[in-house]
């Protein structure tokens, strides 16, 4: 018993030595490997649980499945006619960089999705954009 209980406390000094990077790091155990993992490439399960943990949307369904609530995007609002979108963006985001997310990182976004060189398999999910627009750093416009 006496070596059990000394084992447990030589462990729990060894778990309570981890440094602060430590802290901040998770480590996940996969039954397989993903190829890569690139949001708006993926369509594999094993990339996809890992792809869901690091990268957002501007909007996400609610827990009903139909209703869009704020993410990336704090508000939005569409056009009578339904054919322009305009999100304000939160301004409390970050990339792990330090880069503060702007409308740019938006544009950028939608336009690598579209290209026809990146292969996204869901880029038809993002319609038919005829203009992106970002008329301030906060701001971005998808007609």
């Amino acid at each position: 018993m006496r070596y059990i209980f000394t084992s447990v406390v030589a462990l729990l000094g060894v778990v309570g030595a981890s440094s602060a990077t430590e802290a901040q790091t998770l480590r996940m155990m996969k039954s397989l490997d993903a190829p890569h993992y690139d949001g708006q490439r993926t369509t594999w399960s094993p990339s996809s649980d890992i792809v869901n943990m690091i990268q957002d949307t501007l909007v996400a369904l609610d827990w009903d499945g139909k209703t869009p609530i704020p993410y990336l995007a704090k508000s939005w609002t569409i056009s009578e006619d339904g054919s322009t979108y305009t999100f304000k963006l939160r301004d409390d985001v970050q990339f792990c960089s330090g880069k503060k997310f702007t409308a740019a990182d938006v544009i950028y976004s939608f336009k690598r999705l579209k290209d026809p060189d990146t292969k996204a398999p869901f880029a038809w999910r993002a319609g038919n954009i005829k203009e992106l627009r970002t008329p301030d750093p906060t701001l971005s416009n998808t007609s």
